[in-house]
């Protein structure tokens, strides 16, 4: 993503610098809200939690991102479609899993 970032040198943090209680956090936090929207969907299989995980992940992605790209000099248009593609991706793997656990409970 810093090949297509548009801003100064610094903004993103080294790997050592990082800030992990925080990324934790959010990742708890999504996915809490992945399960939670699957529960609400009944989408209690793998392909069902894929597909609610995939919607979610995409209609989060695109708000984020349009968000940040409109307000904050960050990256430029192919970082932000390769970080919606990244994202949904992601969340469709993790809904899959949500759905298989939810459908062993």
């Amino acid at each position: 993503m810093k090949t297509h970032s548009t801003t100064t040198a610094g903004v993103f943090r080294d790997m050592a610098d990082i800030i992990w209680w925080s990324m934790v956090v959010s990742y708890l936090a999504y996915g809490f809200l992945l399960s939670y929207v699957i529960g609400k969907a009944g989408a209690h299989s793998i392909g069902g939690g894929f597909k609610t995980g995939l919607i979610t992940a995409l209609l989060v992605s695109i708000t984020n991102n349009c968000i940040m790209y409109s307000l904050a000099n960050l990256t430029d248009t192919t970082g932000m479609a390769v970080d919606i593609a990244t994202s949904t991706v992601e969340g469709g793997i993790v809904g899959a899993i949500v759905g298989w656990v939810q459908s062993k409970v």
